[in-house]
């Protein structure tokens, strides 16, 4: 189990093959550990091993720029030309 958390802490999905991938998911480890040690859990397995492993699991977020009020106003301007035009 704990070359299941230096692989999960240290590397990326896609440096195991799993794809392009960047940051592990529930799915992604499930097919990490098929693969390598063939065993097949179910997603609370997963969930509950990584507890074990005293990691945890949550989903992405994303974090907006701020965005720029001189180009959301050009683009509200071109946006009525847009409506306004037949």
């Amino acid at each position: 189990m704990t070359e299941l958390k230096k692989t999960v802490l240290h590397q990326s999905p896609e440096d195991c093959g799993l794809g392009t991938a960047v940051s592990w998911s529930v799915p992604l480890i499930r097919e990490h550990i098929q693969r390598v040690y063939n065993v097949e859990l179910t997603r609370t397995g997963v969930l509950r091993m990584l507890w074990r492993l005293s990691l945890s699991y949550t989903r992405p977020t994303y974090v907006l720029k701020k965005a720029d009020p001189k180009k959301q106003k050009a683009f509200r301007r071109q946006l009525d030309w847009i409506k306004k035009t037949p």
